[in-house]
């Protein structure tokens, strides 16, 4: 009866401790996956707060946008500024060489001057029976011979001493060999 008794008391105690450490497992195990879950919401949690602190302060799409619109004006100013600057280069260059072609014009015109007009003759270009004049730079091409030809020309009546340079040079009566003066030069 006492082995009963006792083998009673050893049935009863591991089946306490056996509850006992089932009971422990399935507490560990509730404890892991509690751990499991809380973590993963913990980093769902992290994972949104990150979100909003980036678009908030690091990404903020207003200032951004601000940003943007702001860059935009600046490079629109640039480009404008950049526009300005080319085109007066080109206005540059252009006046450059119209400069140029004036002066070759003008330096190729003040040598044509028997090309142009008379009272009773007209010149080459001045042709009387064209439908249009010639034109060079926006002026007929006959007022440009005939001003840069007054410009570069300027006639002084003559003096005295180139007066007696074209006086003839021979005596009056026959003409003798030994008797002809020397040329002034």
């Amino acid at each position: 009866m006492i082995k009963k008794k006792t083998s009673t008391i050893q049935r009863i105690a591991r089946g306490f401790l056996e509850r006992k450490r089932v009971q422990r497992l399935l507490w560990e195990k509730f404890v892991f996956y509690n751990k499991r879950y809380f973590d993963q919401m913990a980093t769902t949690i992290k994972r949104f707060y990150r979100g909003f602190y980036c678009r908030k302060y690091i990404h903020d799409f207003y200032y951004r946008k601000d940003f943007l619109s702001q860059l935009s004006k600046q490079n629109e100013k640039i480009r404008k500024e950049m526009d300005d600057y080319a085109r007066n280069q080109i206005e540059e260059v252009e006046r450059k060489k119209e400069m140029m072609a004036k002066a070759e014009f003008t330096e190729l015109a003040k040598n044509l001057h028997h090309l142009s007009s008379t009272m009773t003759i007209p010149g080459v270009y001045n042709p009387p029976h064209a439908l249009a004049k010639p034109t060079a730079f926006g002026i007929d091409v006959e007022t440009h011979l005939k001003s840069t030809f007054k410009a570069n020309y300027k006639w002084n009546p003559p003096d005295k001493n180139s007066v007696e340079k074209f006086k003839p040079r021979f005596s009056t009566g026959p003409l003798k060999p030994n008797k002809l003066k020397p040329m002034n030069s």
